[in-house]
C-alpha cells in the first residue's frame, strides 16, 4: 500500500519515482505556456502602466526637490 502513494519533492539517488512509465512528452510545457505569459498584450493598459510609472517618479522627484535643506537667508 505505501508504495501506491506517490512522493513529491526531491529523490535519493538510490530510489526510482514511483511514476516512471510517463512518457518524454507528458514533461513538455504546453503551447499556450511561454516565457512572455506575464506580459499584458493589452496596448491600453501599457499606456496605463507607463503613465503611472512616470507620474509616480515625477511626484518623487518634486517631494525630494521640495524638501532639500534650503540655505537661510540672513535678513538685516
Amino acid at each position: 500500500m505505501i508504495a501506491d502513494i506517490p512522493t513529491t519533492g526531491p529523490q535519493p539517488e538510490g530510489q526510482a519515482t514511483a511514476t516512471t512509465d510517463a512518457s518524454v512528452t507528458d514533461a513538455k510545457p504546453s503551447d499556450s505556456t511561454s516565457s512572455t505569459s506575464g506580459v499584458s498584450t493589452d496596448k491600453n493598459r501599457n499606456y496605463a502602466v507607463a503613465a503611472g510609472v512616470i507620474t509616480g517618479l515625477g511626484a518623487l522627484g518634486w517631494y525630494l526637490k521640495a524638501t532639500a535643506k534650503k540655505p537661510e537667508v540672513i535678513q538685516d
